[in-house]
């Protein structure tokens, strides 16, 4: 599941960049109001809160397809482990 790392990767246990995901974060944000600062350990929280959901729904919706006695998640499954 997670992989090891070492400190020169800019990247984080799941494997989204940092930068990527605080250029995403920011985008977002703007859209919503232009103004805002940004500390870095609010994109940390987020990228790790939005990993774990992730990672949860992807568990659930592989449940699911297991239930249903196929090896492919659909988004059917996706949708239902919402």
């Amino acid at each position: 599941m997670a992989r090891k790392t070492n400190n020169n990767n800019k990247k984080n246990l799941k494997g989204f960049t940092k930068a990527s995901f605080a250029r995403l974060v920011r985008e977002i944000g703007n859209d919503v109001k232009s103004d805002l600062l940004w500390d870095s350990k609010a994109f940390q929280a987020l990228q790790e809160a939005s990993e774990q959901m992730l990672e949860q729904r992807f568990d659930r919706a592989g449940r699911l397809a297991s239930m249903c006695k196929v090896d492919t998640v659909t988004r059917k499954h996706m949708v239902e482990a919402a």
